[in-house]
């Protein structure tokens, strides 16, 4: 048994802050003047749909299940019922906040921290001296790049698809050398890379072996199919090499269907946009990731955009869409944006009632997550001022959250 806990316990991820989250900023100019390499990274970008061999079809170009227990595939499109705590009480959590704060750098100092294990140590003493218990550290981009060295077989060596230097446990050593636990998050569906790669988990037009692109104008993109067994293979071969290197905790991030336009129905097998269908697909492929480290801590990253008042969870909270936990993870990271913290003021840009909108979008995470631990993210990646920063903070330890991980 891990000894951060069993699947949907609560933990104490983070401890109480100390200090300011200003000086980990300051000091993050301080690395990126003193180890400013960044990646060189690429994007695959095609304006074809590209003829190439499936490798895990059926023979006929349709797709595998990625798991023969799938969810039940009644209608969910009620409202979500059963025990969530009154919206006007003190706290939004049905679990008790035991204290603790992580920090997560905005991608403006990602890749300098990442450029060798000292500028990586010196980031993570300088979050570990105001206080933080914990550094969440993104390790797999939105493009499908890993952002470290992975031995993954087929995988090692392609610059194509790996994007840094440093391996998993020398990343995970540096954060523990530095007083903090490593967290990392990681991309999974959104993903435009391997399907060229792996060719056994692209989107495919119906009937054929002609892989499917979005509708990016000029630029249309792959994207790996939750459908596919390679796809919850090659995600969870990512998660089990992160937990073998020292990764106290997994960020599934981005667990989401491609934008699809109308157009796209027709060409797609109708399973891949059928209701009753997606959401089971987006639950057997979280499933299967977090069954590869099953005494592993792995949370799913949620919009709280993609939560409404009476309606079923969309986009990348679409996994939720079952009333009771139909997934095996520790909790969902409820992302908390600019746009997610009310309105501004036209006169003075200044936003006016942030705790309301925090306290709103706190209750859709705990009525939709179906009892599953809630931890706020909060991703001021954009920019914000410090004391938008302070007032969301404040927010949440008001509604009994001091656990949660800032950004930016």
């Amino acid at each position: 048994m891990s000894k951060y806990g069993k699947i949907r316990r609560t933990k104490s991820l983070y401890k109480k802050k100390k200090s300011g989250f200003r000086r980990v900023l300051e000091t993050a100019v301080f690395v990126v003047v003193a180890f400013g390499i960044g990646f060189v990274g690429f994007t695959i970008a095609q304006t074809v749909i590209h003829y190439t061999p499936a490798v895990n079809s059926g023979g006929d170009g349709t797709e595998a299940t990625a798991s023969d227990n799938t969810l039940d595939n009644t209608d969910n499109t009620g409202d979500n019922t059963g025990d969530t705590p009154d919206s006007t009480g003190d706290t939004a959590n049905p679990v008790p906040a035991t204290g603790g704060l992580a920090v997560y750098p905005p991608s403006s100092v990602l890749s300098s921290i990442l450029s060798s294990a000292e500028a990586l140590s010196e980031y993570a003493a300088v979050a570990e001296s105001d206080g933080y218990e914990a550094l969440v550290i993104e390790l797999k981009d939105d493009e499908g790049r890993l952002l470290y060295a992975s031995a993954i077989e087929g995988i090692a060596g392609d610059e194509e698809v790996i994007a840094g230097g440093l391996t998993a446990a020398e990343i995970a050593d540096a954060v523990r050398a530095a007083g903090l636990r490593p967290v990392a998050r990681i991309n999974t569906l959104k993903d435009h890379i391997p399907p060229v790669k792996r060719q056994d988990v692209a989107y495919r037009i119906a009937g054929s072996e002609w892989m499917w692109l979005d509708n990016v104008p000029g630029i249309g993109k792959r994207w790996a199919n939750p459908f596919l067994q390679g796809t919850a293979d090659y995600i969870g071969e990512v998660v089990e090499e992160l937990y073998a290197a020292g990764f106290a905790e997994v960020i599934l991030a981005n667990a989401v269907f491609p934008p699809f336009k109308r157009e796209d129905f027709g060409l797609l097998s109708p399973h891949i946009t059928n209701t009753h269908t997606r959401f089971a697909a987006l639950g057997d492929f979280v499933n299967a990731v977090s069954g590869r480290v099953p005494e592993g801590d792995i949370l799913l990253e949620i919009a709280v955009s993609d939560l409404s008042e009476g309606e079923v969870p969309v986009g990348t909270a679409e996994v939720l869409r079952n009333k009771e936990p139909s997934v095996s993870i520790s909790g969902v990271a409820a992302v908390f944006t600019v746009q997610d913290l009310g309105a501004r003021n036209a006169d003075t840009g200044e936003f006016e009632g942030i705790p309301a909108a925090v306290k709103a979008g706190l209750r859709l995470a705990v009525e939709h997550g179906g009892g599953l631990e809630v931890i706020p993210l909060l991703d001021l990646d954009a920019g914000a001022d410090e004391a938008v920063r302070r007032e969301v903070i404040a927010a949440f330890e008001a509604n009994g959250y001091e656990k949660y991980i800032i950004r930016g």
